[in-house]
């Protein structure tokens, strides 16, 4: 089993959608790729994907972070190349790198995020 970690950027395009529509547009893009994703044991198996951490509605980002698990090897350029021409306008794989399975979740390792406001808007109003 190897687990790959996969930085993206989210668009303009696409800042209106949620978070579960964010996996379901990821776990298409890796469907019609034919990635061999690894799955959960279980009687309802799904897919071994996690967002380090979900944006709230209405934000776009530079640098999200997902891990993925795949069945078998797969090298992380033929990964990118193939799932880019399946991902649409707006969201962009920035990198991805393997990394050893037995590290901790993403969410855990998250230790801070940076957000950037930008506001259409005369300063003169904001003091007030």
């Amino acid at each position: 089993m190897q687990r790959l970690r996969v930085k993206f950027a989210r668009g303009e395009k696409l800042k209106f959608i949620s978070h579960l529509d964010i996996m379901r547009l990821w776990l298409r893009a890796f469907n019609r790729a034919e990635l061999p994703l690894a799955y959960s044991e279980g009687f309802n198996p799904h897919p071994r994907l996690s967002l380090a951490v979900p944006l709230p509605i209405g934000v776009t980002s530079e640098a999200e972070l997902m891990d993925i698990y795949c069945a078998r090897w797969v090298s992380p350029h033929s990964f990118t190349s193939a799932v880019d021409r399946q991902l649409p306008p707006g969201v962009s794989i920035l990198q991805v790198f393997a990394v050893a399975p037995n590290l901790p979740s993403l969410q855990s390792l998250v230790g801070f995020a940076e957000y950037k406001v930008d506001l259409e808007a005369d300063p003169n109003d904001l003091e007030s």
